[in-house]
């Protein structure tokens, strides 16, 4: 399960500026794609593969408009839904004899929709 920490900070400046700085990282609680058959219990509490979601600090002018500066959100951000490997992406997939095979659904599965 994955959780978001954002702050945002916003203050008018003079001559009808505002300035505005947001951050956000990602915390992981149990990702349940590090949990299958052989390892039932890993340690994979902490940060996101990649914590950092955004960063960024923003002027804007109603007259003039809004200049960014930073890491933010891209226009495709969370489009694509959960992802089949996020849901159950630990557990290797089993022969029709029983026994486990050398891939996990992680490496089979990417986002729903989607070929990336």
């Amino acid at each position: 399960m994955a959780s978001r920490l954002g702050l945002t900070y916003d203050t008018p400046l003079r001559n009808g500026w505002q300035f505005q700085a947001r951050g956000e990282v990602g915390l992981v609680w149990g990702e349940t794609n590090a949990i299958n058959q052989v390892d039932r219990f890993t340690d994979s509490f902490g940060n996101a593969s990649e914590p950092l979601r955004k960063l960024e600090i923003s002027f804007s002018h109603p007259e003039r408009g809004t200049f960014f500066l930073g890491q933010g959100a891209m226009a495709s951000d969370g489009v694509t839904g959960a992802a089949v490997k996020d849901v159950a992406g630990g557990f290797y997939f089993r022969r029709t004899d029983g026994t486990l095979t050398n891939f996990r659904i992680k490496d089979r599965f990417r986002a729903l929709g989607s070929n990336c």
